[in-house]
């Protein structure tokens, strides 16, 4: 899964994080019918992982001294008088530049409704499915950027800091997929489903990631008990 940063410095963000993978665990439940048809559901774990670099350019700030003597004559006589004066100017000019890298981490649980179909020929299973998932953050670490204004440059702060906040609210991604399995025995089936997740929407979280990709799904599937009618 890759990620597109919509909060505010949105171009920063999404520059200054790589996207290195995702993994899920879940556990479903549902229903087939004779037909082929199914339905299900179940609660997950999603983690996704990125790497966080971003360039540091110091400032460096010294005050520039600038004198001068000034000849007047005093009170109109052919006395000379001499003044020295003084301006200082304070002076900004750029310094070094370190680059800041932090490992980033966002768990989700998951919560996924799938419809899907499902055919056999002798010990083999293929099918499609789609659905939608819903993510609900819970917990982050890492690094990430902030803007406390709009003319003022970027921050770099810990994920867990309040004022990113708004931008982990829940989401909801759409899922679509093939599949390809193996009935092991009459009630154990092996299966292999490429998919595609895309975002549908944030919930009213504008700030939230968009998160997109392909997974490839190991599923184990067990019925439980079947019915002739």
């Amino acid at each position: 899964m890759t990620g597109t940063w919509r909060a505010q410095d949105e171009d920063g963000l999404t520059n200054a994080e790589r996207w290195r993978g995702s993994t899920l665990w879940g556990l479903d439940m549902g229903r087939e019918w004779r037909s082929g048809w199914s339905v299900r559901s179940g609660l997950g774990l999603a983690l996704d992982r990125s790497t966080f670099a971003w360039d540091v350019n110091e400032v460096e700030r010294f005050t520039d001294l600038d004198t001068s003597w000034t000849e007047t004559l005093y009170n109109n006589t052919q006395d000379v008088v001499y003044t020295w004066n003084i301006d200082t100017v304070q002076v900004e000019r750029p310094g070094a530049t370190s680059t800041v890298r932090a490992s980033n981490q966002y768990g989700a649980i998951r919560v996924p409704l799938t419809v899907a179909w499902y055919s056999d020929v002798r010990r083999w299973r293929f099918g499609a499915f789609s659905g939608v998932t819903a993510f609900l953050t819970t917990q982050r670490q890492g690094s990430t950027l902030v803007r406390t204004a709009d003319d003022a440059g970027s921050e770099i702060v810990d994920l867990d800091d309040e004022r990113v906040d708004r931008r982990f609210g829940p989401r909801m991604n759409a899922h679509a997929g093939l599949s390809l399995g193996f009935h092991v025995t009459e009630h154990m089936t092996v299966l292999a489903e490429p998919m595609l997740s895309v975002p549908i929407s944030d919930l009213g979280h504008a700030g939230a990631p968009w998160m997109r990709g392909h997974l490839f799904q190991f599923r184990l599937q067990h019925v439980l008990g079947a019915s002739t009618h």
